[in-house]
């Protein structure tokens, strides 16, 4: 065959018909695109769809349950004696009535006793939905996903003009529940506070100092707690390992002003006056202040319990004792003496203005709500200083440290010849100390500016040694230490107090116990439990403390509460 002949055979099949099988190729190639595309949009498209659905299904259960909350509060509350309602449904999900899901307890502390006002399980209406609960619990509806819980409705709790009410209600029933539910009352709101009839005034209002506390155990316990902050104001900390929220309202108490140098102790204790000791008063609101320009014989001296008087001790003032007086050996009151038991005088004992049995005892309040909301208070705050090191709770200076303005935390606070200013130029300056404070060698607080200090103490404050607290022109209502009524003060080895020591009892409490001995000189106030005051101690009362509320400023913006209610109320909850 010829090459030419070959060259023929080669190309002897029709003209593009390699063009035809190609196209046949990308036909099918496009079609299985096609098809493959539309699978996956039909496959996404499903998706969709199903997610649209279940949105849908749950944004129409909370509407189902905020319907269910409406109606069961009217039942709860004695507005209708039944209530039915439709509950929500779809695709894969249930509705039941689940028992104690959670529990609500209501404390009243003070003076460290702890008065339980109510403790009390309580249960769940619950829908679910795969990963996605809404729940009816606590008179509120919550949601519950993978990412946390959030509130739907609020729960049955209002707080309004230092009143809280907190009628909780409690669902009770068997079960899976169908598609629609009875709602009944299961009986009486049972009173937890106040109490009818209640003859123990710590059984009713208005309520007496300290702080009251509501925890709630749930799985929707961070919503809880958002609700609690968002609508009291009040202290919220979280347990998250027990689920666990808790919420602090502030009780004030009763808190009168400063009334002598020397207001001491509860009913069962007493004060002893003894080896010359002087008792005298200043006025720092009288020209320069000090009490070498002001000095006078105008202090007070309070004790709720006896007092003994003896080897020419001197009241340059009035004393007032809710128990009786025993005064001997030249013993001298310049002013007047109220009493409620009885008076005894011997061996030139003197009162030089009138004797009646009128005493009428100022009631005071333990502050330990007050050190407890502040300690809490401080271990939330960074206060940015050169001299405090926030992250370690300690001062990072030489002997010479500087404090401003702020709310500072130590866990405890012991100087040794330092000198510590605090400058409250700028404005007022809060220690809270978590135990103990301590001034000895040659150390020296000093207070620096028009603002006040304040020194908030869990457990004790010692001064000995020649340690000072100085405060500007001897003007006392700048300084103040605040002590728990188990708390214990002391000051001695010519130790130099200038302010007020604060660590009243409540009721018949004592009070902190102060100690003053050696030539200690405080020039302001003692509050609490003063057993004793020997010879070369120096009581210089600041008559400028009658006009200062000593808490004043604190808490100004923190919630109070006067009045509490709180009941339980159960309702019944059925299918139909």
């Amino acid at each position: 065959m010829s090459k030419e002949n070959v060259r023929r055979a080669h190309t002897n099949r029709p003209a593009g018909e390699g063009r035809g099988q190609s196209d046949v190729i990308g036909v099918v190639l496009l079609l299985a695109i096609t098809v493959l595309g539309a699978g996956t949009i039909v496959a996404l498209g499903s998706q969709t769809l199903a997610d649209s659905e279940h949105q849908l299904e749950v944004e129409s259960a909370e509407h189902a349950m905020t319907e269910f909350d409406s109606r069961t509060s009217l039942v709860a509350h004695g507005d209708s004696p039944s209530q039915e309602v439709a509950l929500p449904g779809g695709s894969g999900s249930t509705v039941s009535v689940e028992d104690d899901t959670g529990r609500m307890l209501v404390t009243v502390s003070n003076g460290g006793s702890v008065r339980e006002i109510m403790n009390r399980s309580f249960g769940s209406v619950a829908y679910r939905n795969g990963d996605e609960t809404i729940a009816y619990q606590g008179g509120g509806v919550w949601r519950q996903t993978t990412s946390g819980s959030t509130m739907v409705s609020p729960p049955e709790f209002h707080y309004r003009d230092k009143t809280l009410t907190l009628p909780l209600v409690v669902p009770v029933g068997d079960g899976t529940l169908g598609s629609r539910a009875q709602i009944t009352r299961a009986g009486e709101p049972v009173p937890k506070f106040p109490l009818p009839n209640a003859a123990n005034a710590d059984e009713r209002n208005p309520l007496g100092s300290g702080e009251v506390h509501v925890i709630v155990e749930s799985d929707y316990y961070r919503a809880w707690g958002r609700f609690f902050e968002e609508r009291t104001g009040g202290t919220v900390s979280y347990d998250d390992s027990n689920q666990r929220v808790t919420l602090t309202l502030v009780v004030p108490g009763s808190s009168p002003a400063v009334s002598g140098g020397i207001v001491s102790g509860g009913a069962g204790g007493s004060l002893h006056l003894a080896n010359g000791v002087v008792v005298d008063s200043y006025n720092s609101s009288i020209g320069d202040g000090t009490y070498a320009t002001s000095a006078a014989k105008q202090t007070s001296i309070i004790a709720a319990g006896d007092v003994t008087m003896s080897n020419k001790a001197t009241v340059e003032g009035d004393l007032e004792t809710g128990g009786s007086i025993w005064m001997s050996n030249q013993a001298l009151i310049t002013g007047n003496l109220s009493y409620t038991g009885t008076v005894s005088k011997a061996n030139k004992a003197e009162v030089n203005g009138w004797e009646r049995q009128n005493a009428d005892i100022p009631e005071l309040e333990s502050v330990e709500w007050v050190i407890d909301e502040r300690r809490a208070a401080a271990k939330n705050t960074t206060t940015t200083d050169d001299d405090y090191d926030a992250a370690n709770d300690q001062l990072v200076c030489d002997s010479d440290c500087t404090l401003e303005s702020g709310l500072y935390y130590f866990d405890d606070l012991h100087l040794w010849n330092e000198e510590v200013v605090l400058d409250t130029t700028n404005g007022d300056i809060e220690i809270v100390v978590d135990g103990s404070v301590g001034l000895s060698g040659d150390t020296s607080i000093t207070v620096k500016g028009d603002g006040v200090a304040r020194l908030y103490v869990e457990n004790s404050y010692h001064q000995s040694n020649q340690g000072t607290v100085d405060v500007p022109a001897q003007r006392s209502p700048q300084f103040w230490v605040y002590l728990n009524p188990n708390g214990q003060a002391g000051l001695a080895n010519q130790a130099r107090f200038e302010g007020v020591i604060y660590g009243p009892g409540t009721g018949d409490e004592s009070g902190a116990q102060i100690s003053v001995s050696n030539q200690a000189q405080v020039y302001g106030g003692l509050v609490g439990q003063v057993p004793n005051v020997p010879n070369g101690v120096g009581i210089h009362f600041d008559e400028a403390l009658k006009r200062e509320n000593p808490l004043e400023g604190y808490g100004s913006n923190a919630p109070k509460l006067t009045y509490l209610h709180v009941s339980v109320s159960e309702v019944n909850v059925t299918a139909t």
